[in-house]
Parts: structure tokens; C-alpha cells; sequence
């Protein structure tokens, strides 16, 4: 029998040593851990978080955040104060309320969590408000979240939260807003969500959806704001959208959408933006958007739009912004867009527009941004323009047939400019 070097038994007996040493770190960690939760555990029924007279389900409620604070805030003890020292009504992002007392508020907005979101706060059962945006969370959302039957607003966005829109979460009938942008999430939206018969408020903008925005939104009776902003949405716009009578907001620009834009979005009589840029849409611009009479914003540039702009665009009294660039306009800029009183951009660069700048945009007394560059326009500058006296922007370059000069009253007022060949009145 061969016998071992003294050198080779040493590192056995440290080998064996490292190990016992390793095994015995390791269940002290774990019985302190144990112990840690056990004393917060305590600490909830001591009268000190919770009080006495409390009923058991704000104590049950006060032990699944505390679970909650280990798993996202990790030994980062300056993230949230919720400890057995300090009331839970007091406790940071916690609100409490009803009768029997229950945690109904849980806003962490920027508290720097991590991890993935827990399905124990699923128990929270009685949570009207789960704020957990502008964090670092990942991973998939829980389909526990389901469970929370009383949420009226869940707002889950700017984190890097990855995985498809768990269809679970319109079981929360109640809800009033679901805020998911700003994440990774993939997949298409669930025609699901078409039950969620109370939302006033949905935005998924800036993730990866794909597939085609669900008619089902129609359903929707009661929503203000539509974000679906920067996703990978294909297909047309639903012409269904045009039911929603007290949508005031439909953002889906930045997407892969076609065909044409509905002319039943005419019908949002409440409409203040309607945002379609980026896209690649097609045909003309429907005059029915002519009566929008609340709206502000009206965005469809970079995409595949032909034909005229509608003269009915000037019946917009309360536009503020317009962007028509970057398609394939032509003919004529409407004379009636010198109507918009409260206009302060506007932005039709990058078209097939031809004939003379129209006299009537120097009656745009609010307009700072003029943008009428890479069009085919012709004729002298309207010496009328020299009245913009707010104009902070011009742009009326690469337009050959332009003649004449640019008023010199313009010269103090502008930030930036570049009109090609054309040059100031009287330099």
C-alpha cells in the first residue's frame, strides 16, 4: 500500500478544515436569516409596527412587506425604513386605510429595487395602488398580480421587465390605469384586455409588442389615453378606435402600422393629440379630421401619405402643433391654415408641395417653428411673414423656385434658420 506524503495529508486535513468551516457559515447564515425573519415576524404583532387593536389582516399584511423589503431591497437598508421601529402607517410608499385598517397604497417609485417582482404580493389583497415604476426590476410580471381584485392602478413601467403581458392581469376588472411602458416586454396585446371595462387609462409604449393593436380596444368605453408608442405593431388602425368617445389622447406613433388613417377617427370629439408619425401609412389625409375641435396636436410625419393637405385642417381652432413631413404630399399649402390662431409649429418639410407660400401664415401671431423646406415651392417670401415676431425657427431651404428675400423684420428674432439660396431683405 502506497503511503500518502506528508504534504498531500496537510492539504487534506485544510481541505476537510475549509469545509466544516464552509458548512457551518452556511447554517449560522441561514438560522440568522431564519431568525431575522422570525424577530420581524414578531416585531409586527408587538404593537410597535402594528398596533394591538389591529385586526389580523394588516398584521399579515405587514409581514408580506417585510418579505417583500428582503427580496427587492436586498441589505440596501437606506432604500426603504420599514422596520420593526417604526409604525407601518409611517413606513415609506405604504399607505394605509379602510375599515378593518389594511395597507391600500404601495407606491416605490424610484426606490432603486431590484430583482424580480415577488407573486407574494399577490397577497396584498387590498391594494387600490401598486407603484413600482422607474426602478431596476426584471423578469416576467407575476400572474399573481391577478389576485389583487380591488387595484385601480398598477403602474409597472421604466424597469426592464422582459416576458409577454400576463392575460391573468385582466381579471382586475376595477382597474382604472395600467402603465407598462418603457420595459422589454414582447408579444402581442391580449384581445383580453378587452374586459377591463373601467380603464381610463392604458400605456405600453416603448417595449416590443408586435402584432396588430386588438379591436377589442373599442371595448374600452370609458378611455382618455391610448399609448402604444414605439412598439413593433403591425397591421392598420383599428377603424373600431373611432367609438371611443372620450379618448383624448391615441399615440401610436413609431410603430410598423399601414393603411390608411381611418377617416372614423373624425368621430374622438374629445381628441386633443392624435400621434400616427413613424409609421408607414398610406393614402390621403382625411378632411374629417377638420373637426376635431379640441384638438392640439396633430403629428403624421414621416410616413407614406399622399395627396393634398385638407383645407378643412384650418377649422382647427385649438391646434397648437402640426407635423405633415417626410410624406408625399402635393399641391397647394391651404390658405385656411392661416386661421390657426394658437399655432406654434408647423412643420410640413420633405413633401411635393408646389405653388406660393400663402400670405395668410403671416397671421400666425403665436408661431415659433415654420419648417416648408425640400418641397417643390415657388413664387417671392410674403413680405406678410415679416409679422411673425415670436418665429424662433425657418426653414425654407432646398425649394429652387423661391424668389425674392426673407423680411428683414425676422432677422432679430430667429434662433436658427437656412433658406438656401435666399438671403435677408436688404443684405
Amino acid at each position: 500500500m502506497s503511503k500518502e506524503s506528508p504534504k498531500s495529508t496537510e492539504m487534506i486535513i485544510r481541505l476537510v478544515a475549509a469545509a466544516v468551516v464552509a458548512a457551518t457559515t452556511a447554517a449560522c447564515s441561514a438560522a440568522t436569516t431564519t431568525t431575522t425573519r422570525a424577530q420581524e415576524s414578531e416585531s409586527c404583532s408587538r404593537g410597535v409596527t402594528v398596533p394591538s387593536t389591529a385586526a389580523n389582516g394588516l398584521l399579515a399584511d405587514c409581514n408580506v412587506l417585510l418579505g417583500l423589503k428582503l427580496a427587492l431591497a436586498g441589505n440596501n437598508d437606506t432604500t426603504l425604513n420599514w422596520s420593526a421601529d417604526v409604525a407601518i402607517a409611517d413606513w415609506d410608499g405604504v399607505g394605509v386605510g379602510g375599515s378593518p385598517q389594511r395597507v391600500d397604497l404601495l407606491d416605490l417609485e424610484g426606490k432603486g429595487l431590484s430583482g424580480t417582482i415577488p407573486p407574494e404580493i399577490g397577497k396584498l389583497d387590498r391594494l387600490l395602488f401598486l407603484y413600482l415604476l422607474r426602478n431596476q426590476l426584471s423578469g416576467p410580471i407575476p400572474a399573481e398580480l391577478s389576485d389583487l381584485a380591488d387595484l385601480t392602478v398598477l403602474s409597472l413601467a421604466a424597469n426592464n421587465l422582459t416576458g409577454s403581458i400576463p392575460v391573468e392581469l385582466f381579471q382586475l376588472t376595477g382597474l382604472e390605469e395600467l402603465w407598462l411602458w418603457e420595459n422589454r416586454l414582447s408579444g402581442s396585446i391580449p384581445s383580453e384586455i378587452g374586459e377591463l371595462s373601467n380603464l381610463k387609462a392604458l400605456g405600453l409604449s416603448s417595449n416590443e409588442l408586435s402584432g396588430e393593436i386588438p379591436a377589442v380596444l373599442a371595448e374600452l368605453s370609458d378611455l382618455t389615453e391610448l399609448y402604444l408608442w414605439e412598439n413593433e405593431l403591425t397591421g392598420s388602425i383599428p377603424t373600431e378606435l373611432g367609438t371611443l368617445e372620450n379618448l383624448e389622447v391615441l399615440s401610436v406613433e413609431s410603430n410598423r402600422l399601414t393603411g390608411p388613417i381611418p377617416s372614423e377617427l373624425g368621430s374622438l370629439a374629445n381628441l386633443t393629440e392624435l400621434n400616427l408619425w413613424g409609421n408607414e401609412l398610406t393614402g390621403s389625409i382625411p378632411t374629417e379630421l377638420g373637426t376635431l375641435e379640441d384638438l392640439k396636436v396633430l403629428s403624421a410625419g414621416s410616413n407614406k401619405l399622399t395627396g393634398a393637405i385638407p383645407s378643412e385642417l384650418g377649422s382647427l381652432a385649438n391646434l397648437t402643433e402640426l407635423y405633415l413631413w417626410g410624406n408625399d404630399l402635393t399641391g397647394r399649402i391651404p390658405t385656411e391654415l392661416g386661421n390657426l390662431a394658437h399655432l406654434t409649429v408647423l412643420s410640413i418639410s420633405f413633401n411635393r408641395l408646389s405653388g406660393a407660400i400663402p400670405a395668410q401664415l403671416g397671421e400666425l401671431a403665436m408661431l415659433e417653428v415654420l419648417y416648408l423646406s425640400n418641397n417643390r415651392l415657388s413664387g417671392a417670401m410674403p413680405a406678410e411673414l415679416g409679422a411673425l415676431s415670436v418665429l424662433r425657427k425657418l426653414e425654407i431651404h432646398n425649394n429652387p423656385l423661391l424668389t425674392g428675400c426673407v423680411p428683414a423684420a425676422l432677422e432679430d428674432s430667429l434662433d436658427s434658420y437656412e433658406f438656401g439660396e435666399l438671403e435677408f431683405c436688404g443684405t
